[in-house]
């Protein structure tokens, strides 16, 4: 049991870690959330906003004013569904991919310059880790 508690503390700490030891420097022309959404529209676009609002954990209201600043520049699309029109889908728009792989190449560049400050030995041992975390995390 103590394991599993030290475990939850090396999880909980290790995302604020991540971020300001690696994305805090990153300058985003939009804000985190709209980013973040962009982002999850690559691989799950069409879906509802509900969807998005459980998976980036804002209400509804918030998800609305992000979703429309990003209509207003034309990175995202909404539709309502064909099947119930109820329903608002949200697509990624192709202005939206080239900006999103903008953000991307300038988070790569970020990284790879902060990742100079490592030795090749810890450079290994990260990609080792990492893929060993990988792995573990896949069986949940």
């Amino acid at each position: 049991m103590i394991q599993r508690e030290r475990l939850i503390q090396c999880i909980l700490g290790f995302f604020p870690l991540i971020n300001e030891k690696i994305f805090k420097d990153i300058k985003y022309k939009n804000s985190l959330h709209q980013m973040r959404l962009i982002g999850m529209l690559e691989h799950n676009n069409g879906k509802p906003m509900k969807y998005f609002c459980e998976k980036l954990m804002i209400p509804k209201s918030n998800l609305t004013k992000v979703a429309n600043r990003l209509i207003e520049e034309e990175l995202i699309e909404r539709k309502t569904d064909e099947k119930d029109r109820r329903i608002i889908n949200l697509y990624i728009t192709k202005k939206g991919k080239e900006e999103l792989a903008k953000h991307k190449q300038v988070m790569k560049e970020n990284i790879r310059i902060k990742l100079e400050k490592l030795s090749n030995e810890d450079i290994q041992r990260l990609i080792s880790d990492f893929e060993e975390i990988e792995l573990i995390l896949n069986k949940l």
